[in-house]
């Protein structure tokens, strides 16, 4: 059955009626799925409302390709920055790759952490780096975005979801995405944001650099998950947006009419 609710992100067939996902063109039923475990609905004190809004984000998925709401609205954006600033256009995200190689295109494009089921439609991508924080697995390296290994001005594009609530000095990391950020380029990125509250932060850097958790741990994963790396330092609310603008020219893409902003794609582009 097809959700409504995902109208906005959808392509429009032949057939008036018929949905297509944006991700693999196939007509889309949404598997509906609940994913939200209760012990981080309870740590992030969400309402029903909210509970409801955030676990349509990542539970409803393509019955084909098993691309989330969240990710198809990531998919659509990401093309969304192609054509408009470089011309290169495909109809759904999985001809992205054969779109670059066609168009043939001197752009270079960080996939800083694992897309999930995106991933495969970009793994052949034409001046892909793919980088994994904490790697160990050959041919992937590590990055840590506090202090990245890239030379000034070396990307066209940067793809990051669902990464910046982890990082303990998250200006230092966005001091650094605008360094390696070419002067045109532009960042599209994910952070889970409840637009209805401020952000607050379930740990802090202390003046010796270590991380001091200043609430009850909270790590995104799988239940029972509690690797350093999945855990939750920043609790994004709307005043992330001003946290954005500091450091780049801000674009709020929110095609799925979830509420609250809970599945907002932010474009960024450096500040001159």
């Amino acid at each position: 059955m097809i959700n409504a609710h995902a109208a906005g992100l959808m392509n429009i067939g032949v057939a008036e009626k018929v949905v297509l996902c944006p991700v693999c063109g196939s007509e889309l039923n949404l598997v509906e799925r609940d994913v939200l475990p209760a012990v981080l609905c309870e740590q992030w004190e969400l309402s029903d409302q909210e509970r409801r809004a955030v676990n349509r984000r990542e539970g409803d998925i393509c019955s084909q390709c098993g691309n989330s709401l969240r990710l198809m609205a990531f998919a659509k954006t990401i093309q969304s920055v192609l054509r408009n600033r470089h011309g290169i256009g495909a109809q759904f995200f999985a001809d992205f790759a054969e779109s670059l190689r066609q168009a043939n295109p001197d752009i270079s494009i960080w996939e800083c952490n694992n897309l999930s089921v995106l991933h495969q439609y970009l793994q052949d991508t034409p001046g892909l780096v793919y980088t994994e924080f904490g790697s160990s697995i050959p041919g992937i390296p590590s990055e840590d975005l506090m202090g990245l290994s890239f030379s000034d001005d070396f990307f066209d594009l940067v793809l990051m979801t669902d990464v910046l609530e982890h990082v303990p000095d998250l200006d230092l990391a966005l001091r650094e995405l605008v360094r390696v950020l070419k002067s045109d380029g532009s960042i599209v990125l994910t952070v889970p944001v409840l637009m209805n509250r401020k952000t607050r932060q379930r740990a802090i850097l202390d003046e010796r650099g270590e991380l001091k958790k200043t609430l009850e741990p909270s790590y995104h994963g799988a239940p029972g998950t509690s690797e350093d790396d999945m855990l939750v330092v920043h609790e994004f609310g709307h005043d992330v947006i001003s946290v954005f603008k500091a450091y780049f020219d801000v674009a709020m893409y929110n095609e799925e009419e979830l509420p609250f902003g809970a599945n907002t794609v932010f474009v960024l582009r450096k500040c001159f």
